[in-house]
């Protein structure tokens, strides 16, 4: 690139500096020593102030430094895996999604006298759309928290609260503080009726089928009996939607003895 320059250089300098070729040659001579270690010292300079600048905030301010790190690289699951593993490390906790907490990427949540913890965020689920999780958070922050199951279907009247989103959101962990997922997933078709009547029902309908009481404002939603789903399926649930496993891993109860023989359990 210097030996490009060079001849433009020259020239440029006699063309519009009214320099005589022997003096531009004579600056650029003093040039030349800089296509050895220029580029270098520039890149070193500029890393190295990025590096000092990411370790303070990364010693300082670990579990937001770690959410924007696992945001930037949202769409790389290989990378978040490692990035969780070394929220892992650094003792942050990492949180399935939740309606309730869950913005649209990864975010801190902070709660009085409880360390700092680290909530999926809904657009990092598979199958979720950025319009449904823009959605959710605006109605959240307009109206409130979701205090039931039955509250969150009524109040999300958005078509694309279909089949494919509720199962993902149910399936990741997301409605967890509501009801249990196996339960959810079993009673999957009576939610999406449910959701369907209260987006098309008037102002002044009181029930619907059933399966409502008239003694609230809100609702109230009775699932069939079903079984609770294992902690197997759970994590497979996570591990196809999230890309990792979040609230556990299947080889957990065998942790200690595969650790003892030297090996590493990988999230």
């Amino acid at each position: 690139e210097m030996r490009k320059q060079h001849i433009i250089f020259v020239e440029g300098c006699q063309k519009h500096g009214g320099m005589t070729k022997a003096k531009a040659e004579e600056i650029w001579k003093l040039f030349e020593p800089f296509q050895g270690y220029g580029f270098n010292k520039a890149h070193a300079a500029s890393y190295g102030r990025v590096a000092y600048q990411t370790a303070f905030l990364k010693a300082n301010f670990p579990a937001i430094y770690m959410s924007a790190v696992l945001t930037a690289d949202s769409g790389d699951v290989e990378k978040i895996g490692e990035f969780v593993a070394e929220c892992k490390k650094m003792d942050i906790a990492v949180l399935p999604p939740s309606v309730n907490e869950s913005y649209q990427g990864f975010s801190v949540v902070r709660k009085e006298g409880e360390k700092d913890r680290i909530r999926f965020g809904l657009t990092t689920i598979k199958n979720f759309g950025e319009g449904i999780a823009d959605y959710i958070v605006a109605e959240r922050k307009k109206n409130g928290r979701f205090i039931s199951l039955a509250d969150f279907l009524d109040r999300i009247r958005d078509k694309n609260l279909n089949k494919k989103s509720l199962e993902a959101l149910i399936k990741t962990g997301g409605l967890d503080e509501f009801e249990e997922r196996g339960a959810m997933m079993a009673n999957l078709e009576l939610l999406l009726e449910y959701h369907k009547a209260r987006m098309n029902e008037s102002k002044n309908q009181d029930s619907l089928f059933g399966l409502m009481s008239d003694t609230t404002s809100v609702p109230t939603l009775k699932l069939s009996p079903s079984n609770p789903a294992s902690n197997e399926v759970k994590l497979l649930w996570e591990k196809e939607l999230l890309g990792l496993y979040i609230s556990g891993h299947p080889l957990d109860k065998y942790r200690e003895k595969i650790e003892g023989k030297g090996f590493s359990v990988k999230d």
